[in-house]
């Protein structure tokens, strides 16, 4: 049997076709199979869930890991051990059928789904068929692997401390960064203003000459000349001359009020204008204040930039390590890989 094969240990593979068949039994279900998550293991994949589980356990690593046996020591690899998924439907009959041939749930409560064939009258024999294999994976396994631990736990030590200069870095980079924008923005914006008003000053000038004259022109300078015998306003009486002097009345007073809403329109322009003039102002202020807080905000940041770098540069030498370590790890796997064929060919 070689792991080309991945299948469980003959003793085993009986076991678990009896487990299913009781299954299928008590299920009433005659294809019914019991589920698994896992069964027969590589040595790598020991290997990977060992190292996730030491992580997790004394590092403090995000991703949670089930409690995991060294390479070469669990019963996964020699295909006499499986784990079953919780929450399959009929569980309870899945964990009976299994018990019932053979099967015991493994002791430790944060490993409900491990199951051994410890159970089966061959256990003794195939136990001491792979003590010595295991003994040793074990032993060599902690020499080969301390250095290793040894170094992620220094790395681990220092974590907290670069943790928090990161954070302290993103919060200054975060805080210069909103300065330059809101630096930048207001740029944009005193230039706008600053078109805005020339441009309405320009405007206003225009409308200002232009009322000037209209009221020069079209208002002061607009004479009563309809009466027939050319007399001035106050003279022109009679009510043969009513007519006209109704038509002049009615022209100047349209006049008038043309000149009223014109000059209620420049006024409010030279609102607007003082008011953007008075905005500019304010925002020139602003822009004096901002410049202030730039370069402090801007030294800050770059400070935490340089202990930062710098802290990682400390670290160098235990992420050597262990990378070091990761970059053998496949020739120590492949190694012990062997010796486990070698006494799984046995069977």
């Amino acid at each position: 049997m070689s792991r080309d094969d991945m299948s469980l240990h003959p003793k085993a593979q009986l076991a678990f076709d009896a487990a299913n068949a009781t299954f299928a039994t008590v299920t009433n279900k005659p294809d019914a199979k019991i589920q698994l998550t896992s069964s027969v293991r590589t040595v790598s994949k020991q290997f990977e869930l060992y190292i996730g589980y030491l992580r997790f356990k004394y590092f403090g690593a995000s991703k949670p890991f089930a409690p995991a046996n060294r390479p070469g020591t669990s019963n996964h690899e020699y295909g006499l051990a499986v784990d079953i998924k919780l929450g399959q439907s009929n569980e309870e009959e899945a964990r009976q059928a299994l018990t019932a041939n053979g099967w015991v749930l493994h002791k430790n409560p944060n490993d409900p789904w491990h199951y051994d064939c410890s159970g089966i009258k061959e256990w003794g024999e195939i136990q001491a068929q792979i003590k010595k294999v295991r003994d040793t994976a074990s032993q060599d396994f902690v020499v080969l692997f301390d250095p290793y631990l040894k170094s992620e736990q220094e790395l681990n030590e220092g974590w907290p401390d670069r943790q928090a200069m990161l954070s302290a870095l993103n919060a200054a980079q975060r805080t210069y960064s909103e300065l330059v924008q809101r630096e930048k923005t207001m740029k944009g914006q005193e230039i706008k203003l600053e078109r805005n008003i020339v441009q309405a000053q320009d405007k206003l000038a225009k409308e200002t000459e232009r009322c000037r004259k209209f009221k020069v022109e079209r208002v002061e300078g607009y004479e009563y000349t309809l009466c027939p015998n050319r007399n001035p306003l106050p003279q022109c009486t009679g009510d043969e001359h009513l007519p006209f002097r109704n038509r002049y009345l009615k022209e100047r007073k349209r006049r008038e009020d043309r000149l009223r809403l014109w000059e209620q329109k420049i006024q409010r322009g030279k609102q607007v204008l003082e008011r953007d003039k008075q905005q500019l102002e304010d925002l020139r202020k602003s822009l004096a204040q901002l410049a202030v807080k730039l370069p402090p905000a801007k030294a800050d940041f770059d400070s935490k930039k340089r202990a930062y770098n710098a802290k990682l540069e400390t670290f160098k030498g235990d992420v050597e390590k262990v990378e070091d370590f990761e970059s053998k790890q496949n020739d120590r796997i492949a190694g012990l890989q062997k010796v486990v064929d070698a006494t799984i060919a046995l069977w």
